[in-house]
């Protein structure tokens, strides 16, 4: 197995970023007085569909696997203008819509052209079965995906990504939050992990027969744990107590401040098993030889 951390510096020219950002939102939004609400409820046969799309840009996206012969999509939509009239003609004109491209099935919402600078919230809840290939892209919130075995795809500029019950290639990235990604007791031998934050941890958990090629990059920190934790272990062997103390055992612990290294920390990973192999930092974030 190999492993490559990297840590990279920049975290207060980002904070200074979120906050220019932030104060231009709140500017805006302090005129947009008006609001109109609405949920849209879609759903879509299964059929030949083998990849699931679902695209945001202000809102968040959460999907959950389940046994069904049949995409469900809940679509919960908010419209902020200058009067509550205005924000309910501009969502009159908003569509959610579930149309098939090849095999994927990509699911957006489309504003109107006259919408101008008002706001404009699309949250997305979606049961689908868990074998299918998930692409999610939102620009601000946040994304989470529980139970699905396929690769899983996500994309946000500023929100979290949380994934739990994975069983196949992941692929998560975040400029301004928290990575978490928890692999099932069943999950193959070898998957591959990528995985990125400019500001934001990472926290990776996976059974500790699993054998990733993983490659993380944050400003803060990184966490692998490698086992399972005392609910995981439970529901795998229902006679394990749920107290049983954890399985997971840290091999890469967060650190309480970026590394002040020009070079970052790095960090890498041969053989199999992921426990006790990688080797320590150095106070200056240099990865030093373990010892022999």
């Amino acid at each position: 197995m190999r492993t490559t951390l990297v840590t990279r510096i920049g975290l207060c020219v980002a904070l200074m970023c979120i906050v220019a950002a932030a104060g231009c939102v709140t500017s805006t939004g302090d005129n947009l007085r008006g609001k109109a609400t609405r949920t849209d409820n879609l759903t879509s046969p299964v059929g030949s569909v083998k990849a699931l799309r679902v695209s945001t840009n202000v809102g968040a996206i959460k999907l959950e696997a389940a046994e069904t012969a049949e995409i469900r999509i809940t679509a919960d939509i908010t419209v902020k203008a200058k009067t509550d009239e205005q924000a309910q003609e501009l969502l009159e004109g908003v569509r959610v819509s579930a149309e098939p491209s090849g095999d994927t099935l990509v699911v957006k919402a489309d504003k109107p052209a006259h919408f101008g600078n008002n706001q404009l919230n699309v949250d997305f809840t979606v049961t689908a079965p868990a074998d299918l290939q998930l692409d999610c892209t939102t620009n601000v919130g946040d994304i989470r995906i529980d139970g699905f075995t396929s690769r899983v795809e996500m994309r946000t500029n500023v929100g979290a990504i949380t994934c739990t019950g994975l069983r196949d290639a992941m692929s998560a990235h975040t400029n301004v939050g928290d990575i978490r990604a928890a692999y099932s007791a069943d999950a193959p031998a070898a998957v591959e992990v990528s995985a990125s934050t400019d500001v934001g941890c990472i926290d990776f958990t996976a059974p500790s027969q699993i054998s990733a090629n993983l490659s993380a990059a944050t400003n803060v920190a990184i966490s692998i744990r490698t086992g399972l934790s005392p609910s995981a272990a439970h529901s795998a062997n229902p006679s394990m107590p749920r107290s049983a103390p954890p399985k997971a055992r840290s091999i890469c612990e967060p650190t309480s401040a970026p590394s002040r290294s020009t070079e970052g920390r790095r960090r890498s990973l041969n053989g199999p098993g992921l426990p006790g192999r990688i080797p320590p930092l150095s106070r200056t974030g240099r990865a030093e030889a373990p010892s022999r």
